[in-house]
């Protein structure tokens, strides 16, 4: 891991909140490099990637991908699957955890993934935001998530989920006639307890049915707001047999899926990681037993380009961004050194608790 050191002696450089992830080498199984360049320059992956990052500065598209790169180098290798992987990406809130997934998405679908299973919040507002990001990066129809590109594109790929209604009960046979036409399937799932019972339920029952169309599933979950639903938090009993009975309602769905497909990698996103890596160590669902990645935003010399937090609003345009008001503009306590309330103070008045 030499090459992967810089001068100060860390993998990492924490120097002015500039993390060099430039130098470091190691991709996991993408560490050749031309089995990286493989996947970026696949035609259909290059389509993806103008739309995912539509907006963005090449530099800033450069970097996101990198990313992704390094990330889908720590799960699974399709084409040689050994134990299933399961890690946690940890990116700050609003800096491209979305367009990240996107990215993954299409790294794994060029490397040979065939199954995405993107588990989105319980709001029905937030998952359709999302399915309208999926849609529009896959070229998929928003309403059967038929895919709509030309046969140029070579490329053959469904959502079983579409803006108009989340995950609904099919019989095995539609779905299997899904898989056994060897598109890539993607689904977009709240985390909601019903929708994830039907999933589930028909998985059984292709898995039953159709065990050798079934058993060519190579599927990555990506959990999207991770810590949130996904986290087992009930007590737990040392009575009771079987974990699935000791666990919340989410957390034992998510858990049963992994359970059913037999080749899966499941990766967590979160802005706090707190309850993920405070999880059970060998459950399916929590603890990032493989890897956790931080997803670090493009800056150059501290000023970041694809992200407005702290270092914007409090170092770098103080003076544009907060507006520090008199004492007496706002109606408000004063206390003392032991928390009492000494002093009432407001625009039209004061009050001296004291007195």
């Amino acid at each position: 891991m030499e090459d992967n050191v810089n001068v100060s002696g860390e993998i990492f450089s924490a120097k002015n909140n500039n993390p060099d992830i430039g130098k470091l080498k190691d991709f996991g199984w993408l560490t050749n490099k031309i089995h990286r360049e493989k996947l970026i320059n696949d035609n259909y992956y290059k389509s993806i990637r103008s739309r995912i990052h539509e907006g963005f500065k090449e530099e800033v598209i450069d970097f996101n991908e990198l990313h992704a790169l390094h990330i889908l180098g720590r799960c699974n290798n399709p084409n040689e699957w050994k134990k299933n992987k399961q890690g946690l990406v940890y990116g700050m809130v609003q800096s491209g955890k979305t367009a990240n997934m996107l990215c993954l998405m299409g790294l794994a679908n060029s490397a040979g993934y065939n199954f995405m299973i993107l588990l989105s919040s319980e709001k029905n507002s937030l998952r359709i935001q999302t399915q309208k990001r999926v849609n529009k990066a896959f070229k998929l129809n928003p309403y059967d998530g038929t895919y709509e590109g030309s046969e140029n594109d070579f490329q053959e790929i469904k959502s079983l989920t579409n803006i108009d209604s989340d995950y609904k009960k099919k019989s095995s046979d539609e779905l299997h006639s899904v898989l056994e036409s060897n598109k890539t399937v993607i689904v977009c799932l709240k985390k909601n307890i019903s929708i994830l019972k039907n999933f589930v339920k028909n998985l059984k029952e292709i898995k039953d049915n159709y065990e050798n169309d079934f058993n060519k599933i190579k599927s990555i979950i990506i959990d999207d707001e991770a810590d949130f639903a996904s986290i087992d938090t009930s007590n737990i009993d040392s009575d009771q047999e079987s974990e699935f009975k000791k666990t919340t309602a989410i957390n034992n769905e998510i858990k049963k899926i992994r359970e059913t497909i037999n080749d899966n990698c499941y990766v967590q996103y979160t802005a706090t990681p707190q309850a993920c890596i405070a999880a059970d160590p060998d459950s399916l669902v929590g603890y990032p037993k493989d890897f956790l990645w931080l997803l670090d935003v493009y800056n150059v010399n501290g000023q970041t380009f694809s992200y407005l937090g702290h270092n914007e609003f409090f170092d770098e345009h103080k003076n544009e961004l907060i507006q520090i008001v008199d004492n007496k503009c706002w109606p408000h306590y004063i206390k003392d050194e032991e928390g009492k309330v000494e002093m009432i103070q407001s625009p039209w008045v004061e009050v001296n608790k004291k007195e």
